[in-house]
């Protein structure tokens, strides 16, 4: 599967086979049915998650939130402890994310330095306009 991103008049896709939507309180689905696309909503969502990302290689966590960068961060820490350390993780916003918003952009490049660090692609605001599944 791929997302076709659009930042700053870049366009590439990005490959994935596993998608992670991590909208934290706010619940917003996408258009439509992707069946390598989960929502964490209860025990049951949370145990397909889990089953699919340990046969992931590549996942996308979506979401501008802190929750969805804490998500990518566990997911990458869990991941790592199950010796799944070549999954690649990509933090991606489709909105300017929280961290911008509240704490500004030098907060923002801090935070993204950590993710590199994490091994963790960081790619924020960025315009979705194919998703194929």
């Amino acid at each position: 599967s791929k997302l076709e991103d659009v930042d700053q008049g870049l366009r590439q896709p990005l490959q994935f086979d596993k998608l992670l939507v991590a909208w934290g309180a706010e619940k917003n689905k996408l258009g439509q049915s992707y069946s390598n696309v989960h929502y964490i909503e209860d025990r049951f969502s949370h145990a397909k998650v889990h089953n699919s990302l340990l046969k992931a290689k590549k996942v996308v966590v979506l979401g501008n939130t802190f929750d969805a960068l804490q998500t990518a961060q566990s997911t990458r820490t869990y991941l790592d402890d199950c010796g799944l350390f070549k999954t690649e993780i990509t933090l991606m916003t489709t909105d300017p994310p929280d961290i911008r918003k509240s704490m500004g952009p030098s907060m923002e490049r801090f935070i993204k330095a950590q993710l590199k660090e994490q091994r963790i692609n960081y790619e924020p605001n960025v315009n979705i306009v194919k998703l194929d599944g």
